[in-house]
């Protein structure tokens, strides 16, 4: 991570879609995290990754922390909520297809 300051400043890496980066670096900021880098993933272009600091000294830390955690918490449920959402209706199309093609006998 290069020259980083440790002594003075909380860093932390998060790895989002790209679409979703904005959302994710506004709600940080909420938490007193700032952006320092933001690079794109070498292998997959529909990721990146966003360096965050915030001052190690900082009033009421604890509690930014728990409102940090149960955020993310919020986050990951909403994805996965998306993700069977697809999942669902993938399964359910194939079931469909699969029945269509042995009563037809395609």
């Amino acid at each position: 991570m290069g020259n980083l300051d440790f002594n003075d400043y909380d860093f932390i890496t998060a790895s989002t879609k790209t679409w979703y980066a904005k959302k994710i670096i506004s709600d940080y900021n909420r938490f007193g995290w700032e952006v320092v880098k933001e690079e794109s993933d070498g292998l997959f272009s529909n990721l990146v990754h966003l360096t965050f600091r915030r001052a190690h000294k900082l009033e009421n830390k604890d509690q930014l922390q728990y409102l940090q955690v149960c955020y993310e918490q919020r986050i990951n449920e909403v994805f996965d909520l998306e993700r069977r959402k697809n999942l669902y209706s993938t399964l359910l199309f194939l079931l469909f297809a699969i029945f269509c093609m042995s009563f037809f006998g395609l």
